[in-house]
């Protein structure tokens, strides 16, 4: 790199600690191993951004502490510690070592009887939903997270982006209650889920990640939206836009976190779930990344009818 100063005078023409005559700033990035990299941008990250994906580790670790006691995480085909062939919710039949009288005995699934027991499996079931969106979305909408932080009031800004993020998982959370309640009532009227079904819902989602729907909604997901200043209307329109970002995300990835949720959360999926679901909305080729997510959900799919 060549310094007006040095031109005139003769000196170096390279920067000092630069070897190959790039500044040391640029040389140490074009060059920094990913741990470095990733270190780089962890520290560029504001203090809001931070506590929401503190947020989302925290919620991650719950769910795999939530899946290892409930046998939820199992591999496709093996029994959970509740005798489920399957770690669906609406799957496999009840235990066989449990006598089944007229009347009692154990449900065929968690949510497979209107009653006491029943309705109280709907609980943790959908606590097991909001902790799964939040580990999972949460972290999608970083770029929403900074935009309310920045365009806030400083004062008000940790309350703020927690309305934000506080609106967006109310609203996944009420869509996982539609889905408990659909499964409730399904394996209430039609009895347990025959592994065919849940194949056809996994298939379906998997080809919802083709459709141009998916693609319009992936596209909108990270607008913004004015944010007010002053007052109760500053927290209204925080609500609103967590609201409609929230709305427009469960179109795009609503089935494959119904299609997890029904599965039982296996582990691995949920896993490359997430990661796709990240990909798909924050970077900036992210469509792209629809058949790879098409492509794993009939895996998926295989794996539940050949397990």
């Amino acid at each position: 790199m060549f310094r007006p100063d040095a031109a005139r005078t003769g000196a170096p023409t390279h920067v000092a600690g630069a070897p190959d005559g790039r500044p040391a700033g640029e040389a140490g990035r074009r060059g920094s191993p990913p741990v470095r990299r990733l270190g780089l941008g962890l520290r560029a990250l504001r203090r809001e951004e931070l506590a929401v994906l503190v947020v989302a580790a925290a919620s991650w670790i719950a769910w795999l502490v939530f899946a290892l006691a409930s046998g939820a995480g199992a591999s496709w085909g093996a029994p959970s510690r509740h005798g489920h062939a399957l770690p669906g919710l609406g799957t496999g039949p009840p235990d066989a070592e449990t006598p089944v009288s007229a009347g009692a005995g154990p449900a065929p699934s968690p949510l497979g009887a209107v009653d006491a027991a029943g309705l109280a499996a709907i609980a943790p079931a959908l606590a097991m939903w909001t902790i799964m969106v939040a580990a999972m979305m949460v972290p999608t909408v970083l770029p929403l997270v900074r935009y309310v932080a920045d365009v806030s009031r400083p004062a008000r800004r940790a309350s703020m982006v927690a309305t934000f993020v506080g609106a967006y998982l109310a609203a996944w959370t009420a869509l996982g209650a539609a889905v408990v309640a659909a499964e409730l009532a399904a394996t209430t009227v039609l009895g347990p889920a025959p592994r065919p079904a849940l194949v056809a819902v996994i298939v379906g989602a998997a080809l919802w990640e083709l459709a141009p729907a998916k693609r319009h909604a992936l596209a909108r997901c990270c607008r913004t939206a004015p944010i007010r200043l002053r007052g109760s209307a500053a927290y209204g329109s925080a609500v609103a836009l967590g609201l409609r970002n929230a709305s427009v995300c469960m179109i795009a990835c609503g089935p494959a976190m119904a299609v997890l949720a029904l599965a039982g959360h296996p582990l691995v999926a949920t896993v490359v779930v997430a990661a796709l679901l990240t990909g798909e909305k924050l970077w900036r080729r992210g469509t792209q990344l629809r058949v790879w997510a098409s492509a794993a959900g009939l895996l998926l799919a295989a794996a539940a009818v050949f397990d």
